[in-house]
C-alpha cells in the first residue's frame, strides 16, 4: 500500500539539503500504534537475524530552490510525499496519525497542515516492467568493516538485489523459491546517474534512472511497496511502473 500527501504550510519549508532524515523522522512520530512504533525502529522485522523496516518514502515533490550558502532547500508552500509499505497495518498507522494531528503535523522545523490524503493499492503486476526510480537504487557490500557501494554494472548487483529481496519475502511469509528478480539498467553506464547523499552522517550512494526488471508478480509487487535494494527505510528504492512487457 501505498500513502499519497498532500501538505501545505503559511510559508515555505526550509529543509536540509539532504532531508531524508528529517522525513524519517517525521514517519516515525505520526506512526499512532505506539507500541507497533517502537518495535519497528528498535527491532524491525526479522528473518535470520537480519532486520528491515519494511517501508520506503519518496523524495519530496514541489517547486524548490537550493540555498548552497546555509546549506538549505527551501520550498514552496505545497508539498506531495509517497510513503510505501507492504505492511498494511503500517501505513494505516502513519496515516491515522497524522489525521490526528492535520491542523499541525511537524517536518523539521516547519509546520504543516494536511491538504489531501490519499491510498494507492496497486494489484494487477506483470512478470516483466519497466520502472523508473524515484529515489537512488541502493546496493552495497562490506569487506573489513568497509561498506562497498554496488553500481547496476557491477557482476554482483543483481546477486545482492536478489539476497536483499528474499529476506523481504520470507518476512512476509512468502518464501517462493522463484523470487529472483533479473534486473537491467535501461542507461549506459554514465556517472550523470550515480547519486551520493547523506543521512544524518552517513554517506549513502545510489543510481537513478529506467530499468527493466522481471520476477514472478508477487517478487515485484513486494519490492514495489518495500522498495528495491537496501536502505529503504532511510528513503532509497522507491520506483514507479512506466511500462509493461507481457
Amino acid at each position: 500500500m501505498r500513502l499519497h500527501l498532500v501538505l501545505k504550510s503559511k510559508d515555505d519549508i526550509v529543509l536540509p539539503i539532504h532531508y531524508n532524515k528529517c522525513l524519517q523522522d517525521m514517519i516515525y512520530y505520526y506512526i499512532d500504534d505506539k507500541k507497533f512504533y517502537y518495535q519497528l525502529k528498535t527491532n524491525g522485522f526479522n528473518y535470520n537475524n537480519k532486520s528491515l523496516k519494511l517501508f520506503t518514502f519518496s523524495k519530496i515533490m514541489g517547486q524548490y530552490q537550493i540555498d548552497k550558502i546555509n546549506n538549505n532547500i527551501k520550498f514552496t508552500k505545497t508539498i506531495k510525499l509517497i510513503i510505501s509499505s507492504p505492511v498494511k497495518y503500517f501505513i494505516e498507522s502513519v496515516a491515522k496519525g497524522i489525521l490526528k494531528n492535520h491542523k499541525n503535523i511537524l517536518l523539521d522545523n516547519n509546520n504543516l497542515f494536511l491538504s489531501d490524503m490519499e491510498f494507492e493499492v496497486r494489484e494487477q503486476f506483470n512478470t516483466t516492467h519497466i520502472i523508473e526510480m524515484m529515489t537512488p537504487l541502493v546496493t552495497y557490500k562490506t569487506k573489513e568493516k568497509k561498506t562497498i557501494f554496488i553500481s547496476p554494472f557491477d557482476a554482483d548487483f543483481e546477486k545482492y538485489i536478489n539476497n536483499n529481496i528474499k529476506i523481504k519475502m520470507n518476512i512476509l511469509n512468502n518464501n517462493n523459491e522463484d523470487y529472483n528478480i533479473k534486473i537491467t539498467p535501461q542507461f549506459l553506464q554514465s556517472e550523470k546517474f550515480m547519486k551520493i547523499q547523506m543521512f544524518g552522517d552517513i554517506i549513502i550512494k545510489g543510481w537513478i534512472g529506467r530499468y527493466e526488471i522481471s520476477s514472478t508478480p508477487d517478487t515485484i509487487q513486494i519490492a514495489y511497496y518495500s522498495g528495491l535494494g537496501s536502505k529503504n527505510s532511510m528513503g532509497f528504492g522507491m520506483f514507479r511502473i512506466i511500462d509493461t512487457k507481457e
